[in-house]
Parts: C-alpha cells; structure tokens; sequence
C-alpha cells in the first residue's frame, strides 16, 4: 500500500503542474509567441548574413584578385573560371563531409544561446507592451 502512494504522489504533482502551466495560456497564444520568436531569430540571421556577405579591401586589384585565387586554392576549392580583366573568379567543389559530433555540439550551443537571446528580447517586447 505504501509503494502505491509512493509511485502515485510523482504523478499528481505532474498532473497538476501540468493543470497549472496549460491554463494559463491558450494555442493561439502560443502559436503567436513562436511566430514572434521565429521572426526575431529570421531578423537576427539576416543581419549576420548581410554582413558576412562582402567585405572592401583597400588594395590594388591585383593584388586582391591574386590572395582571392591563394585562398581558394587553400580552401581545397578548385578554380573553373577566372578572369581578371572582368573581375570573376569562380571555384566549384563538392559538398563538405558532415560534422563531427564536436563540431554539432559546439553549433548547437551557439545556436540555443542565440535562441535564449532572442526569447528573452521577445518576453521583454511583450512586457513593455502590456
């Protein structure tokens, strides 16, 4: 009898948490908080791509066309197209190889800190604005 009270006390305290925590919010809200944490993270993504998407360097062309061809050929990245009198340089390759679980781990974190970041500018957003 003991051992039943034991095993059914976990299971109440879950229940009504449960109870608790589904009350006090609704589908659309929810629905409507994960747009809003959506949207926030598109916006924070956007920024980074938008500055990682070109950079000036104050050097002469030819100096600049010539480190570009360096890095590539460094990077593993064949070269199938250049010309300088038009300014293009093209390299193709294969896919990279799949991250290893240190390299998944380590995105990972990077990507829920981001994530706590933006929730939490999203919850502030929602106080202020109450």
């Amino acid at each position: 009898m003991a051992a039943a009270r034991i095993n059914q006390s976990p299971v109440k305290i879950a229940v009504c948490l449960l109870i608790l925590l589904s009350g006090c919010t609704s589908i659309a809200d929810l629905n409507d908080r994960s747009r809003r944490i959506e949207r926030e993270w598109m916006l924070e993504y956007q920024k980074g791509e938008d500055e990682l998407r070109f950079r000036v360097v104050e050097a002469p062309a030819i100096v600049v066309y010539e480190e570009m061809r360096r890095t590539l050929i460094d990077l593993g990245l064949p070269i199938v197209r250049e010309s300088f009198a038009n300014g293009v340089l093209v390299a193709e390759n294969n896919a990279p190889s799949p991250l290893t679980k240190e390299e998944w781990l380590n995105g990972l974190s990077l990507s829920n800190t981001t994530f706590r970041k933006t929730t939490r500018k999203v919850a502030q957003a929602e106080l202020h604005s109450e």
